[in-house]
């Protein structure tokens, strides 16, 4: 067997083993880089929602002058032991008047 064709075969396989991890790393911190863009989006879009629904409930609150003010929301919370499913409530929003004690945070 000749000695430069075996060199050539043996350059080419690491090259291309080489080009296939330069290209998977590379592909991998593209699509890293997207999904954190996407969850950097989805992040502020939601706080802008929250920042709606707070200043709503604090007008709400301040026009019917009640103390306190709760938004519920009910959602999906599993299933029980003898798997039939279960449904929560959590407190999602809460305003009060000033010296009261929020009760989302003891939720």
């Amino acid at each position: 067997m000749d000695w430069i064709r075996v060199i050539e075969i043996l350059f080419t396989s690491i090259t291309s083993i080489v080009v296939a991890l330069v290209g998977a790393g590379f592909f991998k911190r593209y699509n890293d880089k997207k999904y954190s863009n996407e969850s950097k989006g989805k992040l502020i879009e939601q706080i802008k929602k929250d920042e709606i629904v707070h200043l709503a409930i604090r007008d709400v609150r301040r026009r019917y002058e009640a103390d306190r003010i709760y938004v519920w929301q009910f959602h999906n919370g599993g299933s029980f032991y003898t798997t039939s499913p279960m449904q929560k409530l959590s407190i999602t929003y809460e305003r009060c008047s000033q010296g009261l004690e929020r009760k989302i945070s003891t939720n």
